[in-house]
């Protein structure tokens, strides 16, 4: 049972299981000051669990309010983005 420490470094190709069907893992932080990222799309499946803050996130064509416990699951080659946020940062 390989333990991956995402706090210090993301599970990537390199460094994951080689039976993971997972292609990357980490935690990342969208700062409180203007929430964007940027519309985009990967070649693989993406999952966001929200560890605390509210955002309104899209993909595709779906619009969704999500908050601390909700998971997003985007489909590889789905576009998505978070558009704006409350307050807080979201993790």
């Amino acid at each position: 049972m390989p333990v991956i420490r995402t706090s210090e470094k993301l599970m990537e190709l390199g460094n994951r299981p080689e039976w993971s069907g997972v292609t990357s893992a980490g935690i990342f932080c969208v700062p409180a000051r203007d929430g964007r990222l940027d519309c985009h799309y990967h070649d693989c499946h993406e999952y966001w669990l929200v560890f605390r803050g509210k955002a309104k996130v899209m993909t595709e064509d779906q619009t969704f309010y999500v908050k601390a416990g909700d998971i997003v699951c985007t489909r590889a080659g789905d576009e998505h983005d978070i558009l704006e946020k409350n307050l807080e940062s979201v993790e």
